[in-house]
Order: C-alpha cells, then sequence, then structure tokens
C-alpha cells in the first residue's frame, strides 16, 4: 500500500486537488499543516482526511516529512506538496527509492514543461558522483520511499538551521549514503505546479549552493 503525506501551508486553494488526486491511488492519505490561516481545515474536512497541524509554524515542509515517515502505515511514501497533483504509481514496486519524470503545469493545470530523468542514476553511488559533477540533486525528490528502509536507517529530512525550510539537498545526499536501490519509472507520478509564491522556495538557495559545493568536496 502507498502511504501519501501532504504537506501544506496556506494552500487550501489547491488543497481539495492534491486530495483528490492521492484518495485516486491510496486510501491511506494525511495533510501535515504548518499552522495555515487560511480554510485549508476546512478543505480536507470535505474530504475526510486527518489534518494534523504543527504547534507552531516551522516555516517549511521538514516537520510534517519527518512525522509522517513515523505515522505512515502503507509499505511506500510519497511526499505531496499541497500546490501539486499525484498522477499514478509505478507497477511492481521495488526498490528503496523510485522516481519518475514530473510535469510543470500552471493554475489551469495545463503542462507548460517537463522534468525528464532518462540516464540518471540508478545507483546510490552514481547518484553521489552526479551530485559531485554537477552540484545539484543526487536524484530528484517527488518519488516512492520504501517506508521500512527509512525506518531501519533512522532517515529524517533536515531542516536549514536558520529558517527550518527543507535541506532538500542535504537531506537527499545523506538519504543515497544510506545505499538505497534505485529505479526508474518512465511515466510521471507527480505534476509539479508552478505558481507566485512557491512555498517550496528557499530564501537562501544562494547560501545552500555554497554549502552544497562544499559538502560536495568532503563526501
Amino acid at each position: 500500500m502507498i502511504s501519501v503525506a501532504i504537506t501544506n501551508y496556506n494552500y487550501g486553494r489547491y488543497l481539495g486537488m492534491a486530495i483528490e488526486s492521492a484518495l485516486a491511488f491510496t486510501d491511506d492519505v494525511t495533510v501535515y499543516d504548518d499552522c495555515s490561516t487560511d480554510a485549508s481545515r476546512e478543505v480536507a474536512e470535505m474530504y475526510s482526511v486527518p489534518f494534523i497541524v504543527n504547534e507552531s509554524n516551522s516555516g517549511g515542509p521538514v516537520w510534517g516529512s519527518n512525522l509522517a515517515i513515523e505515522q505512515a502505515k502503507g509499505d511506500y511514501l510519497f511526499y505531496l506538496d499541497a500546490d501539486n497533483i499525484m498522477l499514478g504509481v509505478p507497477e511492481n514496486l521495488t526498490a528503496d527509492y523510485t522516481y519518475c519524470p514530473i510535469p510543470i503545469i500552471d493554475d489551469s493545470n495545463k503542462v507548460i514543461d517537463m522534468w525528464r530523468y532518462d540516464g540518471w542514476p540508478l545507483t546510490a553511488a552514481e547518484a553521489i558522483a552526479n551530485y559531485k559533477r554537477t552540484i545539484g540533486m543526487p536524484v530528484p525528490w517527488g518519488g516512492f520511499w520504501r517506508l521500512d528502509f527509512l525506518r531501519s536507517r533512522n532517515l529524517k529530512w533536515e531542516p536549514w538551521p536558520s529558517t527550518d525550510m527543507a535541506a532538500d539537498f542535504h537531506t537527499c545526499v545523506r538519504w543515497m549514503l544510506a545505499h538505497p536501490t534505485l529505479a526508474y519509472h518512465p511515466e510521471p507520478c507527480l505534476a509539479f505546479r508552478q505558481h507566485e509564491g512557491q512555498w517550496s522556495a528557499s530564501p537562501e538557495r544562494d547560501v545552500m549552493l555554497s554549502d552544497a559545493r562544499k559538502l560536495a568536496s568532503i563526501i
């Protein structure tokens, strides 16, 4: 079974679409809310899915992402930002992490671009080598993580110290260093929505890029 963790902050205008898309593939859908002040709770209640609220606003999805690792009931965990849409589940999931191409959509759900990953790394060692060569993500996020793998290695999302935003490249590098098996599914499983005020855009990207270069030099 697939568990879907929807991380949300004031994305009530998108949240219903995210929940509906996930419920098409699994009954285990939970919204992890970072103290939204909009109608997000009311939207979630319309779909009768668990709506778990952080006690204090953390400024990012790290809190909910880590709690999902503890609480998910399925064999695989899929992270879905509330402004994105789940498109499918690969058949015969067997790898510790399976990733897919990602269409980019606008607010009308029109596909405006596509992130394709054909030829990307299919071993953790290759993923780390790719990171050191490009100073980019070892593998793209937006896939399916085997929960037994994450839990057995006590893997968690790593926050950026000054803002608690998701230090995604740090997290991804550390998880790759735990030697997951990797697989690539050629059909999209996630649509990424491009819009103004993207919650996932960190205000410290330049600093994080500098830190990524330093990390690449020592691993």
